[in-house]
């Protein structure tokens, strides 16, 4: 004996019948929360625009000596550079993301010039981080490529030129 009930049963899970249902009866909260959504990132976009950005590249070329050396006294070690020379162009990303290197830029440029774009001020060791930290140095082979960051465009352009001169 199978009831008829068993023969049609609706099938479990959800329709389109459902889905249209959902909408109609949410749309008012739906466009509401859509709206407020894009006006939210509208509002962020306005209040922090990207920054503007500055790119040099750096040809590093060292010469690796082939040659034996005869030293003289007690220091005996001779450091070589590796057949890719990583290590010396590291240390040339070191040199170039210092603190030193952009204290130096900033003394050159004039640290109002450089925080007037980020909040103003005059202070010399704030504008030296604020340099050093939008500073980005990356290799590669025997090339550094190096990337300035500074909400304005203006300061881009001279502040990655100075620290490349005074490199």
């Amino acid at each position: 004996d199978v009831c008829s009930s068993d023969l049609h049963q609706t099938p479990a899970g959800m329709t389109v019948g459902d889905i249209y249902y959902v909408v109609f009866r949410h749309k008012w909260k739906i466009i509401l929360l859509s709206l407020a959504g894009i006006v939210a990132a509208a509002v962020f976009y306005y209040r922090n625009p990207p920054p503007y950005q500055s790119q040099a590249e750096l040809l590093v070329q060292y010469v690796p000596e082939s040659t034996s050396q005869s030293l003289v006294g007690s220091d005996h070690q001779v450091i070589m550079p590796d057949s890719q020379g990583a290590g010396i162009i590291n240390s040339e990303i070191q040199i170039l993301t210092s603190l030193d290197l952009a204290e130096q830029a900033v003394t050159n440029i004039g640290p109002a010039n450089i925080l007037a774009g980020a909040g103003g001020g005059s202070n010399a060791i704030a504008a030296a981080g604020l340099v050093q930290g939008n500073l980005k140095a990356e290799a590669s082979g025997n090339i550094i490529l190096v990337t300035f960051k500074h909400p304005d465009p203006r300061i881009v352009q001279p502040v990655l030129q100075e620290v490349v001169h005074d490199y």
